[in-house]
């Protein structure tokens, strides 16, 4: 007899507003030879905090943006990060840490945890080479009223925390019957986990300004740059870069563009630039210049800000068959930003971008299987995407596919399996799923459940410090101290 498990709409939250922008930067050369590494992290308060971030030698990165909990993040390549660098605990009302860890060999990742979506600036220093960010103590306007999360600008598909190397587990096991329905389930979208809301706020919580024509006075100020820039640095590639890029070259005018934007070879980095450059390349046809210029347009990075203008530049990524601009195309209907939103729209967009395997369309695509948005209900396909997400390495859709292990939703119900994922998105830097095995292990190994909850806690997790906080006296003295190393070692960077 098979025993039906919970509703998959009971166990996760409803798709809300939040879209899954992917930026996608294609970098023109390998870092040279040897590795960077960061021989300092300065904080300096005042009007305008500033963190400067010191090098050995030129550095270049991508940046990006997360919530839930709210941060800033630099991946920088060519890195390994300093021995003595791991977390900076801040505690200032706007920053309130500093994070370094080796995120992926050769790429250290520094994350600055805020306390809510805060405006800034970064710029590469040569000399001495460095790392300069200035915060503002005023919170960003570039969500612009919408519920969305700000797009993560990074050549990486998402922005977890620094990886965290998992502290010794206990085996788990348990296998249950498969659950004989999923009839409803609701689904935690790209970049809003945890949010709860009504479907039709996915509409209502919006507002969708009218379609226009592209805004082309937003590019000027870029426009007027591109002289003073034509002989950047003394650099042979970059010059028969930026010659081919006036011929008119749009492979070259997209990989320029890519220099602007991560300040690679030595070149300023300047987002208004990068955009210029992106802009080129995608009136030429050139389907990543067009999702990148998307993504800057939905962001506000080097252009004026503009949903309207960023759905059209998705429209040309989509229309010429990028996966990325897909994916946020219809991230965008099914949202309402800067077009009207449709649900059956933004399926269409998401399946074909999940066609080509990006593990974001998947997921989304699962999550609107699961709903019955936009596509008829079928909970068979909401695992099928689901998983296929999850096996790619995508972590929200990992800590979903704990999710419904843990309850026998849709899949059989195994902690064993539940276990599993949640690992992988813990290591992935996932707070929610390093707190959900710390919530699996606390009845039966309180040292292990104490260790994962301090990996969570350590991203800002609120939840997890105040389950630290129950756990620690029912631990003696010596349990203390193991969970504790444990979770130092688990967040320690790699040398």
């Amino acid at each position: 007899m098979l025993r039906s498990g919970p509703p998959l709409r009971t166990i996760l939250s409803i798709f809300a507003t939040a879209i899954a922008l992917v930026f996608c930067v294609c970098t023109a050369s390998a870092p040279a030879a040897g590795q960077a590494r960061i021989t300092g992290v300065e904080y300096q308060p005042g009007d305008h905090l500033r963190v400067i971030v010191s090098f050995d030698r030129p550095v270049r990165y991508v940046e990006g943006t997360a919530a839930n909990p709210d941060r800033i993040f630099f991946d920088v390549q060519g890195t390994k990060p300093g021995g003595a660098l791991a977390k900076i605990a801040v505690g200032d009302s706007v920053l309130q840490s500093i994070r370094v860890a080796e995120y992926q060999p050769g790429t250290t990742r520094i994350v600055l945890d805020v306390s809510q979506p805060t405006a800034y600036s970064a710029s590469l220093q040569n000399n001495p080479p460095r790392l300069v960010v200035e915060l503002s103590r005023t919170a960003s306007t570039a969500r612009s009223g919408s519920a969305a999360a700000t797009p993560e600008l990074s050549e990486m598909r998402r922005t977890p925390a620094p990886t965290a190397t998992a502290p010794p587990s206990s085996s788990v096991a348990g296998n249950q019957p498969r659950a004989a329905s999923l009839a409803s389930v609701a689904i935690v979208t790209p970049g809003n986990a945890g949010s709860a809301a009504p479907q039709a706020a996915a509409a209502a919580a919006v507002s969708s300004p009218p379609r226009s024509g592209f805004a082309t006075a937003s590019f000027a100020r870029a426009d007027s740059k591109l002289a003073s820039h034509f002989a950047g640095p003394a650099n042979g590639e970059f010059t028969a870069l930026m010659k081919a890029a006036q011929r008119g070259d749009p492979n070259a005018q997209f990989n320029l563009g890519d220099w602007y934007m991560t300040g690679q070879g030595g070149v300023p980095r300047d987002p208004s630039v990068a955009a210029a450059w992106y802009r080129a390349a995608a009136q030429k046809g050139h389907a990543i210049a067009a999702s990148n210029l998307g993504v800057l347009y939905a962001s506000g990075l080097g252009v004026q800000q503009s949903d309207t203008d960023a759905a059209e530049w998705f429209r040309r990524a989509a229309e010429a068959g990028d996966a990325g601009g897909q994916n946020n195309l219809g991230s965008m209907y099914l949202a309402g930003r800067g077009v009207e939103a449709s649900d059956a729209i933004g399926a269409k967009w998401i399946i074909a971008a999940a066609q080509q395997n990006s593990p974001e369309a998947e997921y989304t695509l699962g999550t609107l299987y699961a709903n019955g948005r936009g596509v008829a209900q079928d909970d068979d396909q909401a695992v099928k995407w689901l998983k296929a997400a999850a096996e790619q390495g995508y972590a929200p859709a990992q800590c979903v596919m704990g999710k419904l292990s843990s309850a026998g939703a849709g899949v059989p119900r195994s902690e064993a399996d539940a276990a599993a994922w949640w690992q992988k998105a813990a290591e992935h830097g996932s707070a929610e799923a390093q707190s959900a095995l710390g919530n699996l292990y606390l009845n039966r190994d309180p040292v292990q459940a104490y260790s994962w909850f301090a990996l969570a806690a350590s991203s800002g997790d609120k939840e997890a410090v105040a389950a630290m906080n129950s756990l620690a006296p029912r631990l003696t003295p010596q349990q203390l101290a193991e969970a504790q190393q444990r979770a130092r070692i688990a967040i320690k960077p790699q040398q």
